[in-house]
C-alpha cells in the first residue's frame, strides 16, 4: 500500500517546498504532510536534523504500528560529505539514542542532496551542475515557484530516470520505500 500520509523532517523551507510539491504531484494532499523544519538562524540545520531524527523516528514508529499508509521522509544535505556518510550519521543517531537502525522494510526515506538542495533544484530546472561545486551562494534565494517546479520535475524524473547526479539517482531508489 502506498503512503498517503507523510512525516517530513528537513533542514529548511526549500527542502520542505520541494518535497511538498513532489508529493502533491503524486496525489498526496498537503494537509497530510506533517513537517518539522530546523529553526532558521539557530545553528546548524544539518545538526538539527541529525539530533531530531531519533525523536521523529520514535513518533513515526509508534504511529506506523497501527496506522496504514504512513511514511517518513528526512532531508539533509550531504554538503562536503557523501550520501552514504549522511545515512550512516542518521543510523548512528538512532543507535546513540538506543533505538534500532532503520529496517529495510520501514517506510523511512532518506533524501540526501549532494552537495545541497540547490544542486538538485538547478539540475531539475535545466542548469548544468555537478555535485562537487558549491553553488549555494551563487543562488542565494531560489524563488518558491521555481522550487515547486523542480519538485514537479522530480516527480516526472522518477518515472523516467535519466539522471547524471548520483545523489538524485540514489534518492529515486529511496523513494520506493514509500511505495510511491
Amino acid at each position: 500500500m502506498p503512503c498517503d500520509r507523510i512525516d517530513l523532517l528537513c533542514e529548511d523551507r526549500a527542502h520542505e517546498l520541494f518535497v511538498r510539491r513532489w508529493l502533491q504531484t503524486l496525489g498526496i494532499d498537503s494537509r497530510r504532510i506533517r513537517t518539522t523544519v530546523a529553526p532558521s538562524a539557530r545553528g546548524s540545520a544539518e545538526a538539527f536534523v541529525i539530533t531530531q531524527y531519533p525523536l521523529v523516528v520514535k513518533e513515526f514508529r509508534a504511529k506506523a504500528n497501527h496506522q496504514l499508509g504512513i511514511g517518513m521522509i528526512v532531508v539533509v544535505d550531504a554538503d562536503l560529505r557523501s550520501v552514504e556518510y549522511r545515512c550512516r550519521q542518521l543510523d548512528q543517531s538512532l543507535e546513540n539514542a538506543g533505538r534500532p537502525v532503520r529496517a529495510a522494510t520501514e517506510r523511512i526515506c532518506h533524501l540526501v542532496p549532494k552537495r545541497h538542495i540547490e544542486t538538485w533544484l538547478r539540475y531539475l530546472l535545466g542548469v548544468d551542475v555537478d555535485e562537487e561545486r558549491d553553488i549555494k551562494h551563487d543562488f542565494r534565494e531560489v524563488p518558491p515557484d521555481l522550487i515547486r517546479l523542480a519538485g514537479e520535475r522530480f516527480g516526472e524524473s522518477r518515472r523516467a530516470p535519466q539522471c547524471l547526479l548520483a545523489s538524485l539517482v540514489a534518492t529515486i531508489d529511496e523513494t520506493r520505500r514509500l511505495g510511491l
